[in-house]
């Protein structure tokens, strides 16, 4: 028998809603509801054939990293702290399993329209705290979307029309490269502030703003690659209108939004 979204979040429970957990962990859920959560990702689209809990060298470093850029986020965008924990409150950190490594099939982040609040992240390697910055806030912006976007479409665009973007090696359909416009906005954003805020008093400070830096001039390369075929592509929905202005605003340069 299948369970409900709401089944499996009511069994994999954590002590707080940001609390990370493993995936495949046994004292959280028993195998079928971990699989049944691999399940929902695949209904998505193209996914990983397996996953397994990471190291607990990469559990006790990932855990420490999000908790971290949470403090941050709450500190540059309290607003955007707030939506977070609302849309992005089961964060399960994972690895490929043993056929998708054999495949060498792997995957950054995940969140899909089948399992609202819910974000599976590849944890099975150390990232900076402005990579865990851009990979939480990417991650959340594509649900929030799919909270704006449950009761009309994007656009009107043929799943069967692609066009090539930076942010992805293969040619997308239009609703994915609107998703792909909308969640790098995001991020620049919170880029942005961090830049202006100057992170006094954060640990590894200097080192943290030349990344955010590079990492900024990354994603406005592929917002507006993403924001040009929008334009000159895309048959919008109303709502589909308002994520290209909201973009395009989030991507305009930084002295053009002071």
């Amino acid at each position: 028998m299948s369970l409900f979204i709401t089944d499996i979040c009511n069994i994999i429970r954590s002590d707080k809603p940001t609390s990370p957990v493993a995936f495949g962990d046994p004292s959280l859920a028993s195998e079928r509801v971990w699989q049944s959560v691999l399940n929902l990702f695949q209904e998505g689209g193209d996914f990983l054939y397996d996953l397994e809990a990471p190291s607990q060298h990469s559990l006790d470093h990932w855990c420490t990293q999000i908790s971290a850029v949470h403090r941050l986020i709450a500190r540059l965008d309290p607003d955007l702290s707030v939506l977070m924990a609302q849309l992005q409150n089961l964060i399960i950190l994972s690895a490929p399993g043993p056929r998708s490594q054999q495949a060498g099939i792997a995957f950054g982040g995940a969140t899909c329209f089948f399992f609202r609040g819910a974000t599976l992240l590849n944890a099975s390697r150390p990232i900076s705290k402005v990579q865990m910055l851009e990979l939480l806030v990417h991650e959340y912006a594509h649900a929030e979307l799919f909270v704006l976007g449950q009761e009309q479409p994007l656009c009107f665009n043929s799943d069967e029309e692609r066009y090539p973007v930076l942010i992805r090696s293969d040619p997308r359909p239009m609703n994915g490269i609107i998703h792909s416009l909308y969640v790098v906005g995001r991020v620049v954003e919170i880029l942005k502030k961090l830049l202006k805020d100057g992170i006094d008093g954060e640990p590894d400070r200097e080192v943290t703003l030349a990344n955010a830096q590079d990492m900024l001039s990354k994603q406005l390369n592929f917002g507006r690659s993403s924001l040009r075929v929008v334009e000159q592509h895309a048959d919008l929905t109303q709502l589909g209108q308002s994520v290209l202005v909201k973009s395009r605003k989030r991507l305009a340069p930084v002295d053009s939004t002071q």
